[in-house]
């Protein structure tokens, strides 16, 4: 009887100790964090860099259950808000980041975004391509994705045609800029 007493209260206990924990652990802090004061660009790129690791944090992992699916699509949705809050108090950084992570984590969540995400994230990321803060084969790989994702078909793509070419053509078909 004490036996069944004691496993009682420690499932009861162990229970509500998962119940509280958070589904990303590790990432908690930077996810629960006002990005109202991220003031100069190290504590941007900062931000940016941890951003690029949560993101990632999930795709590292080789096993692609249903519950890592789940969790990806988790992430990838705190991602997306995250990124559209840091785009909407900074705009896209435009000065020189030198650290991949941050360099990458823009695109890297927009990649990873439904073709309606990425729509909304597209303004930014096409203003900083012009002004030159986004490289042109970045820019391409996240047109592909929003080809593939609107149409279902990879754009067809054409011998000798360069990268500009095909840039052009792919905001062509999928009509978004204003």
């Amino acid at each position: 009887m004490k036996f069944l007493r004691w496993l009682t209260v420690f499932m009861v206990l162990s229970g509500c100790k998962k119940a509280s924990e958070s589904p990303f652990p590790l990432y908690e802090k930077f996810i629960a964090q006002d990005i109202d004061n991220l003031k100069n660009p190290q504590s941007q790129i900062n931000y940016l860099t941890k951003l690029f690791e949560f993101d990632q944090s999930i795709r590292n992992k080789e096993v692609r259950s249903a519950a890592n699916l789940k969790k990806m699509k988790e992430v990838d949705s705190i991602s997306f808000i995250l990124t559209k809050k840091f785009l909407d108090n900074y705009g896209y950084p435009n000065y020189k980041i030198n650290n991949y992570k941050a360099k990458a984590a823009i695109i890297t969540v927009a990649l990873h975004q439904k073709y309606k995400n990425q729509k909304i994230l597209f303004p930014f990321i096409y203003n900083a391509y012009n002004t030159k803060y986004v490289d042109e084969s970045d820019f391409s790989s996240l047109l592909y994705r929003m080809y593939l994702f609107k149409y279902g078909e990879n754009y067809p793509l054409k011998e000798k045609t360069t990268e500009k070419e095909i840039i052009n053509g792919i905001l062509n078909k999928l009509n978004i800029i204003n």
